[in-house]
């Protein structure tokens, strides 16, 4: 099903905004937040009993968020890999927002 035209920038700007505020929320959790959760968030960790390739990533932009850079990469350096993704997403989104209202106008 194809969404109208009329609708897409606003689906694009919800997730502009949407995108940084969730990313956002790391910066209000205490660092320990999530090394203290009584289970284990890594299905592969639990399983397997070793890290997986993102083992370590939401630590990591706990650190990040809380300005402790060291200790982001510690987590996962994988973390600045997804930060440079998230901002370019991010400007992709506003980007196509912007072109798509453009559209819609003309």
């Amino acid at each position: 099903m194809r969404v109208s035209l009329a609708y897409q920038p606003l689906a694009y700007r919800l997730l502009a905004v949407c995108l940084p505020l969730g990313l956002l929320s790391f910066s209000f959790l205490p660092e320990s937040f999530w090394s203290d959760l009584p289970f284990e968030l890594c299905l592969f960790r639990l399983i397997f009993h070793h890290d997986c390739l993102g083992c370590g990533t939401l630590r990591g932009l706990s650190h990040l968020f809380h300005g402790h850079f060291q200790a982001a990469w510690q987590s996962n350096p994988l973390v600045y890999f997804w930060l440079i993704i998230g901002v370019g997403t991010e400007i992709y989104l506003i980007n196509r927002s912007y072109q798509l209202a453009k559209d819609v106008h003309d």
